[in-house]
């Protein structure tokens, strides 16, 4: 789990970070601080950085804390947020968010375990895995989501995402392995498609949200069939599951 920590104040995320470390269920968790919202945004835009939990002040500096998070949601849309606030009073900005819980500093002490604990939690069941790619001299960490598919060209694979794509000389199958994903299955012997980014599913091809065609392969047919059917029935289980 990835977890970003942003305030203007570099000894209260130092007091943050340390508290957080204390949550059993994060412990091992990478945490990066920021006192500069500008770097959070930048390092997620540039795809340096992704986040599961962002625990961010509502004040900093000339920026809120809500339109950062909207910012970072832009490109991280799986990233749950903590927004602190100086007073213990309504935000009426908060309404702009979702999957954000609201937390008063001089409550922190007392609620952050139970709200990262349950944050926690929300994201074991909706987990976002991540694909470590070196490209070139470039080490880039992207959502799997945010991918639509790979394909094997000679020595490289081209990692294509919804906004550009990325040459790396790592195999498909190492990128998958490492990042821990099972959305993604071989439709061919060159390519990998993201069942999460199929729009229509053919005998012969695969047709992508961005409107891209993949080939698929005769003997990859049957199992690609089965893959893509487990996947739309645990998402209709998981989308209609009843409330507790």
């Amino acid at each position: 789990m990835r977890i970003g920590i942003c305030d203007s104040d570099w000894r209260y995320v130092r007091w943050l970070t340390g508290l957080v470390r204390q949550i059993d269920c994060v412990r091992e968790s990478l945490i990066v601080p920021y006192c500069k919202p500008s770097w959070l945004v930048e390092d997620v835009c540039s795809n340096a950085e992704s986040f599961d939990i962002l625990i961010i002040s509502q004040k900093l500096e000339t920026e809120s804390g809500v339109d950062t998070i909207l910012k970072v949601r832009a490109r991280n849309p799986h990233c749950m947020a903590i927004l602190l606030s100086e007073d213990n009073i309504v935000i009426p900005e908060m309404y702009r968010l979702s999957h954000s819980v609201l937390l008063p500093k001089e409550l922190v002490p007392l609620h952050l375990i139970t709200v990262v604990n349950r944050l926690a939690a929300s994201l074991e069941r909706k987990r976002e895995r991540y694909v470590h790619l070196i490209a070139g001299r470039e080490h880039r960490i992207i959502p799997c989501s945010q991918i639509l598919y790979m394909e094997k060209i000679l020595r490289k694979t081209l990692v294509v995402t919804k906004t550009c794509s990325f040459e790396t000389y790592q195999p498909p199958k190492e990128l998958l392995e490492q990042s821990g994903t099972t959305v993604f299955v071989q439709c061919h012997r060159s390519y990998y498609v993201n069942l999460q980014n199929v729009h229509t599913l053919c005998s012969s091809q695969i047709q992508m949200i961005n409107g891209s065609s993949i080939p698929v392969g005769n003997t990859f047919v049957e199992a690609l069939h089965s893959a893509y059917s487990g996947y739309c029935t645990d998402l209709l289980s998981e989308e209609f599951s009843p409330l507790i």
